[in-house]
């Protein structure tokens, strides 16, 4: 059977409605209080002169090494208030372990990361670490990275008193990245110093290399980020059983006609015209509200889908689907761990929720999301 491939254009999303967050409150802080908290929170609001601004606050680079969705997905339901991702242009742990559990991992900040951002109206600041701590449990490796909090905090005031869009923000950063490439450097330096792991700067500096010329930053991003996709719909092919044997689809979200978000969904089904795109969260017991977030907030993407179409050139529908499923409960016990404004929230944005329990076949999924 021929691969399945989609290009769909990305409209603005005005009327999603963000249900399950109704009761959250973000915490609070001051410029002062940001400037000297111990460590920054997840989601967050901050006070600028009066005015507050909602702050999604990233650990590491890359949307899937440490799940930034889920703090991501919490700033979003904020009306008429500025977002702001603090998103750091690289995050290197240390190099790996002789025994390879610790593996290394080194992450570098996407360009399509600034078009997904600039899609949800969010501003990114792009940050650099200055700080890092020795891991206790693997001895090469850096944990507790923390950001140069004095920059941070300029680059808010001056989100606070721009007139310009997200889109024109992110633009102008995202052209202008290797400005900071340099800070960057040093603060590896320094934490290399006050760690004595022995952080590998000369391939971070090649790689930054690329990110101090807009175009060239593009066609290197851009490449690994086709590459990853390539490999990840490869795997779910040797893997599907996992996922009910669903089989991952390859789609360019395609924003503002020319920036691409190269994306591929946790599964597809296809019938007919129609094509449901599924994002799915296991575990042995419940999926956690951190995990229906963070495919919460990939469904919104698709949510935003205007018209699409296979390589074939075919115009199809899509439509979203969560697929949650357990190890250990029945579909009813897991009805029941449903709160009402969850199941709300995927009935107002017309999301085909899907339970599947322990005893759940491959197709009894399927057939429940075909037939919604």
């Amino acid at each position: 059977m021929e691969q399945l491939e989609i290009s769909a254009n990305l409209k603005p999303i005005l009327d999603y409605r963000f249900i399950i967050n109704k009761s959250l409150e973000l915490p609070k802080f001051s410029l002062n209080e940001l400037k000297s908290v111990e460590t920054i929170e997840k989601s967050f609001l901050v006070d600028v002169d009066g005015r507050q601004i909602a702050i999604s606050y990233w650990i590491g680079s890359k949307r899937s090494r440490t799940y930034p969705f889920p703090r991501l997905y919490d700033i979003l339901q904020e009306k008429n208030i500025k977002k702001i991702a603090l998103i750091p242009i690289v995050k290197d742990e240390g190099p790996p372990d002789e025994n390879g559990k610790h593996k290394g991992e080194r992450d570098y900040l996407a360009w399509s990361t600034f078009t997904m951002c600039s899609f949800l109206n969010v501003y990114l600041i792009p940050t650099f670490h200055v700080k890092a701590t020795q891991s206790t449990r693997y001895a090469n490796k850096v944990t507790n990275h923390d950001v140069d909090r004095t920059y941070v905090i300029e680059k808010i005031k001056e989100i606070s008193k721009t007139t310009k869009s997200p889109k024109e923000w992110n633009g102008e950063q995202r052209q202008n990245l290797g400005s900071i490439v340099g800070a960057a450097l040093d603060g590896y330096e320094r934490i290399r110093a006050e760690t004595g792991i022995p952080i590998d700067i000369p391939t971070i500096a090649k790689k930054l290399e690329t990110r101090k010329n807009g175009e060239d930053f593009k066609n290197d991003s851009q490449q690994a980020s086709l590459q990853a996709r390539c490999t990840e719909v490869k795997t779910a092919e040797q893997q599907r059983e996992r996922l009910f044997e669903l089989l991952k689809c390859p789609i360019d979200l395609i924003h503002d006609t020319k920036e691409v978000i190269f994306w591929a969904p946790d599964g597809y089904i296809q019938k007919n015209d129609c094509v449901y795109l599924v994002e799915s969260k296991n575990s042995r017991n419940m999926p956690s509200m951190s995990q229906i977030k963070d495919a919460l907030l990939k469904i919104i993407l698709y949510c935003g889908i205007k018209e699409a179409k296979t390589q074939n050139k075919k115009t199809i529908h899509t439509h979203p689907v969560l697929l949650l499923s357990s190890e250990q409960l029945s579909v009813e016990e897991m009805k029941n761990k449903c709160s009402s404004e969850f199941l709300d929230e995927c009935k107002q944005n017309r999301i085909t929720l899907v339970l599947a329990g322990q005893k759940s076949t491959t197709d009894n999924v399927i057939k429940q999301i075909v037939s919604k």
